[in-house]
């Protein structure tokens, strides 16, 4: 854990530079700090944020963890297959199924209208 006294001196001497970053182990803040630090920006910045470190918990004082832990993957769950096979016991013998509707044979067809017609 950094010492929440050394962070705030740093802050407000050495803001301008993001030195209290570094110290902190922010990297990218304090590579950004110092890549804008002719612009003076940064030098408020580290007055705020000594301020801020001056109110702020001791949260802020622990080192930022190299990688952002990953969350649990939920466990893959695979569809229920389903059986594609037609139910033959249930249908009568002279109809077809073809994609789950039922369709008489072509010569029940033929045979019906025969009857029809000799009628």
């Amino acid at each position: 854990m950094k010492n929440k006294t050394v962070a705030i001196v740093l802050a407000f001497f050495l803001g301008g530079l993001g030195i209290h970053h570094f110290y902190l182990e922010h990297w990218g803040r304090g590579i950004l700090y110092l890549l804008f630090c002719w612009t003076g920006i940064p030098a408020v910045l580290g007055v705020i944020d000594a301020l801020y470190y001056l109110v702020a918990g001791g949260k802020n004082f622990e080192p930022a963890p190299s990688v952002a832990p990953s969350p649990a993957k939920p466990p893959v769950r695979e569809a229920p297959r389903q059986d594609t096979t037609p139910a033959t016991a249930s249908q009568p013998q002279n109809t077809v199924t073809i994609v789950g509707s039922v369709v008489e044979k072509p010569e029940e067809i033929e045979q019906k209208q025969e009857e029809e017609v000799s009628l």
